[in-house]
């Protein structure tokens, strides 16, 4: 019996490498604390992601968590346990910024030591 469509991508979707920002190496590089031994190659693209809490102005109750795309970021050395990653082509996450807060942070101040990154691969 094969698959569906949804199915093959929900089962795609489950094999795709998590881990999180461990080192912020400058204010385009990131290392990530995944490596050969969780399946990394050079080249593969991760997003880093970022969450936002908005709440109902009056009462403070939080209405919903926003996750957004702070950064896509490329592998170009890979480690045992750690990738090292570079921008290769920035998201607008700043006009979610701007909309959220007046002061908009640059990418570097952004992405932080903790943020969660995401392998992502494109489809066609």
């Amino acid at each position: 019996m094969g698959h569906t469509r949804a199915e093959f991508t929900l089962h795609r979707d489950s094999d795709l490498i998590e881990c999180k920002v461990v080192k912020v190496l400058s204010s385009e590089s990131v290392a990530l604390d995944a490596g050969k031994s969780d399946g990394v190659k050079s080249n593969m693209i991760f997003y880093i992601y970022g969450y936002e809490v908005i709440r109902e102005p009056q009462s403070s109750v939080e209405i919903e968590t926003l996750e957004y795309v702070k950064a896509r970021v490329k592998v170009s050395l890979v480690g045992r346990r750690v990738c090292v990653a570079d921008t290769f082509n920035r998201l607008p996450s700043a006009k979610l910024s701007e909309f959220l807060s007046a002061n908009a942070p640059k990418w570097h101040e952004d992405v932080k030591i903790g943020d969660q990154a995401k392998q992502h691969i494109e489809r066609a």
